[in-house]
């Protein structure tokens, strides 16, 4: 196994207020993303819900509507499930680590109802949830206003929370960004915060989109500059098709002379082989153009039924939201929810239409319509001879 590692772990969060609705979109934004977390997910335990290449971890609400977190980790990084204490019944926290990155890091995702207040002592202990000495970023809407992380007002839970991440010495990233945006009061605030420990608090870039992808929380982009080591299975096939192999003959002729000697002669079998090895693959290697450095995520195509016509749909939805944010018309916030719902279901049907095409779905629709035929011939002549046949008598 060979370790290769690159330089920027990049992660989604985004509250997306129902993300069944909106995943269709999500796939196609968050290609080049690493990890993505959710809240607000709005899911029920039997709902399965998987992103291609992503692992899966999700805390789902239970006792009440809506609320809920998914996070999503690219199979290509090793990450495990944090035992975190929760605070609070109706506050949901979920915890993991990521272990082949240099350092390793816990990632807490925090939801925080409107609704629900905390004491001094809550807000204490949800952000103490991280070890001591180990790298932890937290995410999450915690619904707290302050003034000093770009919101009109402080409230009690915006000084408490204040209170809380000095205590745990904790640093706030995006204190300059609003995330909140509440279209039909023109209002809009920073609920969606992002904290890490101090000792990587250098290494940490934050991000907003302007697009709200159909939700009322723009999605929060962080990057985070560390070493990701990940593996892949050494093979000694080769691939080009420019090896130059007339040249490689003429080098190996030329080498030939070396397994003459009485220095290779004198070795033993493995050491002979080994050897003998090297000097071929080296041969090889310098007779073969190095292939060029592109990333395999170029190549993946998560979303195959997104086209020109879905690119200019979201186009006219940003374009919609601009003019609205300009103007505060309710002729251009009804266009706005119109170019929004236009473009979800635009999605959707392309999406439908691919899967219709495909040789799964073909044959599948085949088996379906020939045991409905089936199961109606079964009906037909069942009711006919029960009619024809008269029931016995004793």
């Amino acid at each position: 196994m060979d370790s290769l590692s690159t330089s920027t772990l990049k992660i989604l969060f985004w509250n997306s207020r129902s993300i069944q609705s909106k995943l269709l979109e999500l796939r196609k934004e968050a290609l080049g993303c690493d990890i993505i977390a959710c809240v607000e997910t709005w899911l029920k335990p039997g709902t399965r819900l998987e992103l291609p290449g992503f692992r899966s971890y999700r805390c789902d609400r239970v006792r009440r509507r809506c609320g809920g977190i998914a996070i999503w980790v690219r199979n290509g990084l090793t990450s495990a499930k944090l035992n975190i204490q929760g605070t609070h019944d109706s506050v949901e926290s979920y915890g993991i680590r990521i272990l082949n990155t240099t350092p390793a890091l816990d990632i807490i995702v925090i939801y925080r109802p409107p609704d629900i207040s905390l004491a001094q002592e809550e807000w204490n202990r949800l952000l103490n949830a991280a070890e001591p000495n180990h790298a932890t970023i937290f995410m999450g809407d915690f619904n707290a206003h302050h003034t000093s992380w770009n919101c009109e007002y402080c409230d009690a839970s915006g000084l408490r929370l204040e209170s809380a991440y000095e205590l745990n010495s904790l640093f706030l990233h995006n204190f300059g960004t609003s995330t909140f945006v509440d279209l039909r009061r023109n209002y809009a605030s920073n609920l969606d915060l992002v904290f890490s420990s101090r000792d990587i608090k250098d290494i940490i870039s934050t991000s907003t989109n302007e697009d709200l992808w159909g939700s009322d929380h723009r999605p929060v982009f962080i990057n985070i500059t560390l070493r990701k080591h990940l593996y892949i299975k050494k093979r000694h096939k080769i691939y080009s098709i420019r090896t130059n192999w007339p040249e490689i003959e003429l080098a190996l002729e030329d080498k030939y002379d070396e397994f003459l000697r009485v220095d290779y002669d004198s070795l033993e079998a493995n050491r002979k082989y080994d050897r003998f090895l090297a000097t071929i693959s080296e041969i090889i290697r310098e007779h073969t153009p190095k292939p060029g450095c592109v990333s395999r995520r170029k190549h993946i195509n998560p979303v195959p039924w997104w086209d020109l016509e879905c690119d200019r749909a979201k186009r006219l939805r940003t374009a919609a939201l601009k003019k609205y944010q300009h103007s505060l018309e309710l002729t251009d916030l009804i266009d706005y929810n119109r170019r929004r719902a236009t473009m979800r279901s635009l999605l959707k049907h392309k999406k439908k239409n691919v899967s219709k095409l495909s040789p799964q779905a073909s044959t599948f629709d085949r088996t379906r319509r020939t045991c409905g035929i089936h199961v109606k011939f079964l009906k037909t002549n069942g009711s006919t001879s029960n009619q024809a046949t008269p029931p016995p008598t004793h």
